[in-house]
């Protein structure tokens, strides 16, 4: 995968390899502990698919680790090492990756990359597509928050924004589903020192509101236009780029219309930015993908990417303007009206399970065999 300076991403025709249907099959039969067909089915197509003799060269490390393993009771071992490449300096694992395999019933558990069994391959670097032939017998999983797609010459599965399933190869987590905390009765934000606020104001009084790090043309041209229609004092913009960072519920608390555009446009691609404006009550002046309404109830949003006529969004947000509605203070439970479907992440849970145990059953075939 590589990115040129205009953000296009071109995937190498290998990657065609990878839905192969023997492949695929494989995949399948080596997940539900058919191993000894899966590999039949890898070493008919390794002569050819680049990626097929990757799943023999993934299955030789991880028979030998099985021969290596005491098994007096015949067991099944679970035990999985993650290593993380291309990542941002300073990661330590803040979206609870390593919870999620435990949380499968997988015994998982830190690594160097060199030595890891399955890779968690992010997208802040190089190593991964300049290297890769170092860590070719490692199971490659792609995660990412961003509107990325995978590129499954060098990932084996993906765990991205994207809808698409790509033949079972991946699993969408929407960026805003990090924010909440799911495990309970009630769905909750996440607790960070940058949202710990109290609302003390007895109204709203921000008229319109954005806040962003990145200056898009999308956004600087709906800021012109607002501004020129509702006058400069009611325009309100924050973020690193126009005078520093801001407590953004406290923002948002005060805020009648609050302009959050994404920053690009992708298949499934709906941030936290969406999510902060309607659980804080505000009315939502959006730009993205239309695919927010599967997440989202769409009271009170205007897409403006799906409105032509910019008319219409001035007579939106004249209208909006007259109901500010109440202020809101950060809360412990988020209103579950504001969603289209209680968020879980249950079917991530269990893709993370089932590619977890292509692993182990490759470990456990010769334990089983011998």
């Amino acid at each position: 995968m590589v990115n040129n300076p205009y953000g296009r991403q071109w995937t190498p025709p290998q990657a065609s390899e990878a839905f192969s249907n023997k492949l695929i099959k494989a995949d399948v039969l080596c997940i539900e502990g058919n191993v000894r067909q899966a590999l039949e089915l890898y070493q008919e197509e390794s002569n050819w698919n680049s990626i097929s003799a990757r799943r023999l060269t993934i299955a030789k490390k991880q028979m030998k680790e099985g021969m290596t393993f005491t098994n007096e009771n015949n067991r099944f071992d679970n035990r999985i090492k993650l290593g993380f490449i291309d990542w941002y300096q300073g990661f330590t694992d803040e979206e609870g990756i390593l919870s999620m395999f435990q949380k499968a019933g997988i015994g998982a558990e830190y690594s160097s990359a060199t030595h890891s069994d399955i890779i968690i391959a992010g997208t802040y670097g190089l190593e991964l597509p300049l290297n890769y032939h170092k860590y070719r017998d490692q199971l490659i999983i792609l995660f990412t928050g961003e509107n990325i797609s995978p590129s499954y010459n060098i990932h084996d599965f993906s765990i991205t924004t994207r809808r698409n399933s790509y033949c079972g190869k991946n699993i969408r987590l929407p960026q805003w589903l990090g924010e909440l905390n799911t495990d309970g009765k009630e769905v909750g934000i996440k607790k960070r020192e940058q949202y710990d606020y109290t609302t003390t104001k007895a109204a709203k009084n921000l008229a319109i509101t954005t806040i962003y790090n990145n200056s898009t043309p999308e956004r600087e041209e709906m800021i012109n236009l607002l501004k020129n229609e509702f006058g400069n004092d009611s325009v309100h913009v924050f973020g690193s780029q126009r005078g520093g960072n801001v407590n953004k519920f406290e923002i948002l608390s005060r805020t009648v219309i609050n302009m959050c555009f994404e920053n690009s446009i992708g298949d499934g691609y709906t941030t936290e930015k969406l999510l902060h404006a309607k659980m804080m009550g505000c009315k939502a002046l959006y730009w993205g993908d239309p695919g927010y309404k599967k997440d989202f109830t769409k009271e009170n949003i205007l897409n403006t990417y799906e409105i032509s006529d910019l008319k219409n969004i001035i007579s939106w947000c004249t209208h909006q303007l007259k109901d500010p509605g109440p202020i809101k203070s950060l809360p412990e439970a988020i209103n579950q009206d504001i969603f289209n479907t209680t968020p879980n992440n249950q079917e991530l849970i269990v893709k993370i399970r089932e590619w977890s145990h292509m692993i182990l059953n490759m470990r456990n075939f010769y334990s089983f065999t011998d």
